[in-house]
């Protein structure tokens, strides 16, 4: 008797298991943004995801402290919520970035600094929408 019961937990806990993994629909239009290191060992790195129009692509900006023009990839892929991008110079691959929309308002992404501005502050960034000031 109790085999079937705990047959019927273990299919339940599979059936779950999936829904865990599943992402957020990111706001159509919306800006993220997010930083990562700054102090005393490393460069701040600032990250902005503009999400398109359509809420099928992104635009990521990443900037490198203050004064240098950000390093801008357009239209990568928002697939069921969750974002890629591996940055190449040549065969260098120089940073990658791979993330998901946990709520229309915040994103999470796990940044790994190959050699991109100073080379760390490798780990998650968390993003939160960002908001225009009412005047």
């Amino acid at each position: 008797m109790k085999k079937p019961r705990i047959a019927v937990a273990l299919g339940m806990i599979v059936l779950a298991i999936p829904a865990l993994a599943l992402a957020a629909t990111p706001k159509k239009g919306a800006t993220y943004v997010g930083t990562r290191g700054g102090g005393a060992k490393s460069i701040q790195k600032k990250l902005s995801l503009k999400v398109s129009g359509s809420g099928k692509t992104l635009t990521i900006n990443l900037y490198c402290g203050t004064g240098r023009a950000p390093d801008t990839v357009r239209k990568v892929a928002i697939s069921k919520g969750h974002f890629q991008y591996r940055k190449h110079t040549g065969s260098v691959t120089e940073w990658t970035l791979k993330g998901h929309f946990t709520s229309a308002t915040k994103a999470t992404a796990l940044f790994n600094n190959v050699v991109f501005c100073d080379g760390k502050s490798d780990g998650n960034i968390a993003l939160s929408l960002k908001t225009t000031p009412s005047y």
